[in-house]
């Protein structure tokens, strides 16, 4: 298991396979009104604040993502929601390097301040975007990003998957770069 506490106040807990054994949890079993997956959380934010990471004492949003036979958890102070952003990141998957280029190119006639952060990520055999909505995305991006990339998923607990296991190729000012 392996924890690690975010710029936001979030934390995120990393089970393996073999902690998912030893806390006796099955993902597809795992529920918010499930008794046994509420007893390990309550577990968890213990052994949290016991290494000074989340103190246990607030209530938190939990959000579960599988990997590699293990689980990623992302669990979030109600406290720190009013430094995260109010939207979630989306995660978006460009199948060719042409497309991505190509967008690129559509996005040169946009103001690059006018763009939110972004993060570019190689993925098996495409590429992914996270986008960060600080500030809202334009219509005419939006609709371009859709002409040349589709939705894979939306979520912080999808955003931070995308970024432990893609390979980093920009990071925070992906669009921005794009446009040029």
């Amino acid at each position: 298991m392996r924890m690690e506490q975010l710029k936001s106040g979030s934390l995120k807990i990393w089970l393996t396979h073999h902690d998912m054994e030893h806390w006796g949890l099955v993902f597809d079993r795992m529920a918010a009104d499930d008794i046994a997956t509420r007893h390990v959380i309550l577990r968890l934010l213990r052994v949290a604040e016991e290494r000074l990471l989340l103190p246990t004492d607030t209530d938190v949003t939990v959000e579960a993502l599988p990997i590699d036979g293990g689980c990623l958890l992302l669990l979030t102070p109600h406290s720190a929601f009013s430094r995260v952003r109010l939207h979630e990141p989306t995660v978006y998957s460009f199948f060719t390097a042409d497309d991505l280029l190509h967008f690129g190119r559509c996005l040169q006639a946009l103001s690059p301040r006018l763009l939110p952060t972004s993060s570019l990520f190689g993925w098996q055999r495409e590429y992914r975007l996270i986008v960060y909505p600080d500030i809202p995305l334009q219509s005419d991006c939006r609709r371009q990003l859709l002409e040349f990339a589709t939705p894979a998923a939306k979520g912080y607990v999808a955003a931070a998957y995308t970024e432990e296991h893609g390979v980093r190729l920009v990071i925070g000012d992906a669009l921005q770069r794009l446009c040029c």
